[in-house]
């Protein structure tokens, strides 16, 4: 404090004599200048002190999110109505934020993100030009936005939520964090365009940094859709393993089986989180990921299938009935798949659609089969039998209500709708 106070007493000192010799002001010293550059020096040591502070808010905001669907959003949704001159095509559906007539699902600390944003562009108000300089607001904001996605992006994909306030990550947690990000990734071109109209000419090489801020909200919106294949498989794992193994040419099999009626509910319950998320925003994303996860279980499958009945031996009898029981287990996938037909018809090709794709595969298999018997020759069946046989390569879609196919799932299932994403392989993960 001496020292300080010394330091005081000195710089005084020199100032008074220097008043003093300067009777008459000098116009060739830049004296507007170097004022000008005190006090955006001093406005910066202010902007950091801003920036600290809404920074340590905005993580708190993050820590303490339950990462839901945030339904009230009016206050929030007009603050952008009226800094964007936004219109949304439902302006009293609080359930939304609306970005370009596109709704969007948020949480909680996205409104609080939105919020600290506001104050950052009230400080591009002439009040103010002449303590804060456009590009160091712009660099604040790009800050404050680029430590969101990474909090975010650690909470979830990360899994560090669970050491907080969450028991288990979620696909509906995944699914609102890819939410988000597309918010975000519309959001930020506003910005873009409203530092544009304060940054001066020679400072508009800065606004490349919205640009690569938008392609981290793409990058990581795309690495949420591929978290949730990857829970969709490592959730077909178990149950698949389980149906291979089954017995396969025992005529009085409990049909259809629970591993199948297993993965017809995972399906169903990634196809309800997919509905719930993206139906109403972007259907061509929802039917994209549906159909890839429907793809990967029907090829998952089918691999499986040739692997039965090539072990199924050279005993005819033994074969057909193998044959039989596969037919009845696959017609349940078929028939979980055409309930989600207004879906899959978007991608229904020439045979009649990805659902049937099962079926026919069993068909072609048997078809195989039977040919292979007939060329060797084997008569050991009536004909009876084998008109019994050929009736059963009819295709038969069997339609039956839910409650059928919700039995609890077995070991490596579990029966909640969640999935620890940092569990390793070895570790239950549940949907």
């Amino acid at each position: 404090c001496e020292s300080l106070k010394s330091d005081t007493i000195l710089a005084t000192q020199k100032s008074d004599s220097q008043t003093d010799q300067q009777t008459t002001p000098n116009h060739n010293r830049p004296v507007f200048s170097s004022l000008k550059a005190t006090i955006f020096a001093h406005g910066r040591v202010y902007m950091d002190k801003f920036h600290a502070t809404k920074l340590s808010a905005l993580q708190s905001a993050i820590y303490n999110d339950s990462w839901v669907w945030n339904e009230n959003n009016q206050e929030v949704q007009d603050f952008l109505n009226n800094q964007f001159a936004l219109h949304p095509p439902s302006p009293d559906d609080s359930k939304y934020l609306w970005i370009n007539e596109e709704p969007f699902c948020v949480a909680s600390s996205t409104l609080v993100l939105l919020s600290l944003l506001s104050k950052y562009f009230e400080l591009f108000d002439s009040r103010y030009a002449a303590f804060f300089q456009p590009l160091d607001i712009c660099d604040r904001v790009i800050k404050l936005v680029t430590e969101y996605n990474k909090e975010v992006r650690q909470q979830i994909l990360g899994a560090q939520a669970l050491e907080r306030n969450l028991k288990t990550i979620k696909v509906g947690h995944l699914m609102l964090v890819s939410e988000i990000t597309s918010f975000l990734s519309s959001y930020v071109p506003l910005v873009k365009t409203l530092s544009a109209k304060h940054l001066p000419e020679k400072h508009q090489y800065y606004l490349v940094n919205f640009d690569n801020l938008i392609s981290d909200f793409d990058e990581h919106h795309r690495a949420i859709l591929l978290k949730v294949q990857d829970i969709m498989r490592f959730m077909l794992k178990n149950p698949l393993s389980t149906w291979s193994k089954m017995q396969w040419e025992d005529e009085h099999m409990l049909l259809p089986s629970k591993p199948i009626k297993q993965m017809a509910l995972f399906m169903k319950r990634v196809f309800t989180k997919l509905k719930q998320y993206l139906l109403d925003r972007n259907r061509v994303e929802f039917v994209r990921l549906f159909t890839q996860i429907s793809d990967h279980y029907l090829l998952s499958i089918e691999r499986e299938m040739d692997g039965i009945i090539s072990n199924s031996g050279d005993d005819e009898i033994v074969a057909s009935q193998v044959l039989s029981n596969l037919r009845q287990d696959i017609t349940e996938m078929e028939a979980s798949l055409e309930r989600f037909q207004i879906l899959i018809a978007d991608f229904d090709d020439e045979k009649g659609g990805v659902h049937h794709r099962l079926l026919q595969h069993w068909r072609r298999i048997a078809d195989q089969m039977l040919t292979t018997a007939k060329q060797d020759g084997d008569s050991g069946r009536s004909e009876d039998q084998k008109e019994k046989v050929e009736d059963d390569n009819e295709p038969q879609a069997t339609f039956r209500d839910d409650s059928t196919s919700t039995n609890p799932p077995e070991s490596g299932g579990g029966s909640d709708e969640s999935v620890d994403t940092s569990a390793s392989a070895d570790q239950d993960n549940t949907l």
